[in-house]
């Protein structure tokens, strides 16, 4: 981060768009629900395509500040498949041995923007 600013990513694969900055996930023209945790799943498997990642790097991202137990991952890795078609017919990870996953999808980024990491107030006083 440099001056108060992150970086807001767009990217795509296949038929899908992700957006960092807005926390999105569309299919063409559709938006694709997602809860947080699925959505940091997707974003953390993009930024590190190529990488296999562990299921306690996993879980030490998903979960930083917070105990959790395997089974956590394992529902938030199942919501994701599922997110990927009827019964997860298109899935944009490999599964790897021990629970492993590396994102498999060509990926492109398709804009990025600095943001402002803080909020102002507007006249009447609330956070935007």
């Amino acid at each position: 981060m440099k001056n108060g600013q992150e970086t807001r990513k767009t990217y795509e694969f296949e038929e899908f768009r992700i957006g960092t900055g807005e926390g999105k996930l569309w299919r063409g023209a559709e938006q694709i629900a997602l809860t947080h945790k699925v959505f940091d799943l997707l974003t953390l498997l993009i930024e590190r395509r190529g990488t296999t990642l562990t299921k306690n790097e996993i879980i030490e991202n998903l979960w930083r500040d917070t105990s959790v137990d395997e089974n956590n991952r394992a529902v938030t890795v199942g919501f994701f498949r599922r997110r990927f078609g009827a019964g997860g017919s298109y899935f944009p990870a490999s599964r790897c041995n021990g629970g492993q996953l590396r994102f498999s999808a060509n990926v492109s980024v398709a804009h990025t923007s600095p943001r402002r990491t803080h909020q102002r107030n507007n006249a009447a006083g609330r956070s935007h």
